[in-house]
């Protein structure tokens, strides 16, 4: 069995609230602080594997990157 992580944000406008729904983001709570709501939401965070994918893909556009000025500087 995984450990699952949680990625949390707080949001105050309500009308983003179906665009985050359907990234994955659930409403968990909703206070009013000075006046002004603030919505809680959670989402599960990415899984190990999917960090190492997304590492991985960091390190493939930065290398991409210094090729791509090397070749300018030629």
């Amino acid at each position: 069995m995984s450990l699952v992580t949680w990625e949390y944000r707080i949001e105050h406008d309500a009308a983003a609230l179906n665009e985050l729904g359907q990234s994955g983001w659930e409403l968990v709570a909703v206070t009013v602080v000075d006046g002004i709501e603030q919505m809680y939401l959670k989402r599960p965070g990415p899984t190990f594997r999917e960090l190492i994918t997304l590492d991985q893909r960091e390190e493939v556009a930065r290398m991409a990157e210094t090729r791509s000025r090397k070749g300018e500087e030629s």
